[in-house]
């Protein structure tokens, strides 16, 4: 991992975002996605760490308030279980809250925002099943289409990312 320090970057926000794309990157090369569309992009009051549309993280370092917000459903039950403080808004209730005195202090909640990650693709409705490469992305045990979108609405993606091969050579259910 390329060390990474806050004198190379112009905001808190981009400090921290460079301290967990490693991260989140392993995570969606894990679901057979490639990174090139995620981003960080500067909000009202906050930067969101994005994979096409769906929102993957919420930054915000403000002179009282410090936070890197995560899927809820998925961080809430090892926030619990590590006794971690966090909170959530009426506003934003898909999101929970965990404070950080300093940008470095994300460092020990990797694991959290990497449940996190995974919860937030997994959780991006599938407009179909499976295409027509089906066969071919069983044979290889990964998805194989080239459209960035289409591989995200995929369904089979996930079962394939789950080591559940219905078709092809490598079939196992």
């Amino acid at each position: 991992m390329n060390q990474t320090t806050l004198e190379e970057f112009r905001t808190p926000e981009k400090y921290v975002y460079g301290l967990i794309e490693e991260t989140i990157i392993d995570v969606i090369h894990k679901y057979f996605l490639h990174e090139k569309e995620l981003k960080l992009q500067k909000c009202q009051g906050y930067w969101s760490i994005t994979y096409l549309s769906s929102i993957i993280a919420k930054i915000h370092f403000g002179k009282k308030v410090r936070y890197i917000a995560v899927d809820s459903h998925a961080a809430k039950p090892l926030l619990d279980k590590k006794n971690i403080q966090y909170s959530s808004t009426k506003s934003d209730p898909q999101f929970v809250r965990i404070f950080l005195g300093n940008p470095d202090d994300v460092r020990d909640y990797l694991d959290i925002i990497s449940v996190s990650v995974q919860s937030t693709l997994n959780n991006v409705p599938r407009a179909f099943d499976c295409c027509s490469r089906y066969e071919v992305c069983s044979n290889a045990k990964k998805c194989l289409q080239p459209d960035e979108q289409l591989r995200l609405d995929c369904g089979y993606r996930r079962a394939l990312a789950a080591g559940r091969i219905f078709y092809g050579k490598n079939k196992n259910t």
